[in-house]
């Protein structure tokens, strides 16, 4: 078995061949939140009192809220030992180096920004080169990028397009996939098409389709030893089952459930206190906010956890991405062969190929799929020595 790199919620990751695992924390986002928890420490005067519920200051988030943070890609690089890693905290994204081999100031900056954010990454193992994704602050275009040593990267792609998860084919090509903007008539963005594959030469620009169909997106193309394709598979649109009538029974229900919570809300606010005494009343809203954690947006795909993960266990899955979500390869022939279901990312080795399914790390050989890890969140995958 290969070394494996992946990332474990805010943690980065080794999987080693004798089954060791290493963790380590971002040190940016460790840093980047400590300095919130001070912020939010020296201001806790201001959330207290009479006064702070009339300005409605009690609506403040916590540090953790304030610094939302995720990794968004991790690489094994040219160095033994050392990883990559993408993440975006609070309003700040960027990508670092990690060492393992070092237990003190083991991080090293490539670049960070406050008005891009950086994804995907894809790291040649052997001279280093390093490509990812890029795209402005709340823009909903994105574009493959080319990075230098020093930091520096040029935009490989220029359009109203999502252009994201590039790699490197076996002759040097660029691959990634690419789907339009959809927008209205006023050019407000509505919705993204189906993507597909392309492939971008370097050295001449010429680019080509590779692989597409408009009922189902391909996503996080790679390219093995002899040239077969691999990418996930996923409905552009997922099919969801609905009970029409009940929904229109639970109609005056839920139009009392909005009420009742605006007006425990409102009293709240200004009170401090439930409308019902006990334990039954919960927690103060105003003080404490926090979102679904049963549903999370994985590249722009809403996955509702809790439900995926009641679904998978009927298949004899136990992820939290939809079984929809098929990593298939796709041969020179135009055949189309599916790997596995429900996979979230995926690395090709030189004996194996390694996915996640969001709680499980997978080695697949020979048609055969054995769970080689369990994690708590992990969506980014990698593999040391990849072909």
């Amino acid at each position: 078995m290969e070394k494996i790199a992946y990332t474990d919620g805010t943690k980065i990751c080794i999987l080693h061949t004798d089954g060791a695992v290493q963790k380590r924390e971002s040190g940016f986002i460790e840093k980047y939140r400590d300095t919130a928890r001070r912020i939010v420490k020296t201001n806790e005067w201001k959330q207290s009192g009479m006064g702070a519920s009339m300005r409605g200051d009690y609506l403040l988030q916590s540090d953790e809220q304030n610094a939302p943070a995720t990794l968004n890609g991790v690489a094994f690089t040219e160095r033994q030992n050392v990883l990559a890693y993408s993440f975006t905290v609070g309003q700040t994204s960027g990508i670092y180096y990690k060492d393992f081999s070092r237990e003190t100031q083991d991080e090293t900056h490539l670049i960070h920004s406050n008005e891009e954010e950086f994804s995907s990454l894809y790291c040649n193992q052997k001279d280093g080169t390093m490509l990812a994704t890029v795209r402005k602050s709340g823009d909903v275009c994105f574009s493959p990028a080319l990075f230098s040593k020093e930091g520096g990267y040029t935009r490989l792609t220029d359009g109203d397009t999502r252009d994201e998860n590039p790699s490197f084919a076996q002759d040097g090509r660029v691959l990634f996939n690419s789907s339009a903007v959809g927008r209205n008539s006023q050019g407000a963005f509505v919705t993204y098409a189906s993507s597909a594959i392309y492939s971008l030469d370097l050295l001449t620009l010429d680019m080509q389709n590779c692989k597409e169909a408009p009922t189902h997106s391909y996503i996080k193309p790679k390219e093995d030893a002899e040239g077969n394709l691999y990418a996930i598979k996923r409905p552009v649109k997922e099919q969801k089952s609905s009970n029409f009538l009940l929904d229109i029974l639970l109609i005056p229900i839920r139009i009392l459930e909005g009420i009742v919570g605006f007006i425990q809300f409102f009293v709240m606010a200004f009170s401090g206190k439930t409308l019902v005494s006990g334990k039954g009343a919960g927690s103060n809203p105003t003080k404490e906010r926090k979102t679904a954690e049963s549903e999370i947006f994985i590249d722009g795909n809403l996955v509702q956890v809790d439900k995926e993960l009641k679904r998978n266990a009927k298949e004899g899955e136990y992820g939290f991405i939809p079984r929809s979500w098929q990593l298939v390869k796709l041969t020179k022939e135009g055949g189309e062969q599916v790997i596995k279901h429900g996979v979230a990312d995926y690395a090709l080795g030189k004996t194996a190929v390694y996915c996640t399914d969001g709680k499980h790390i997978f080695r697949i050989a020979e048609g055969k799929i054995k769970k080689i890890a369990d994690t708590d969140f992990c969506l980014h995958i990698d593999v040391e020595n990849t072909i």
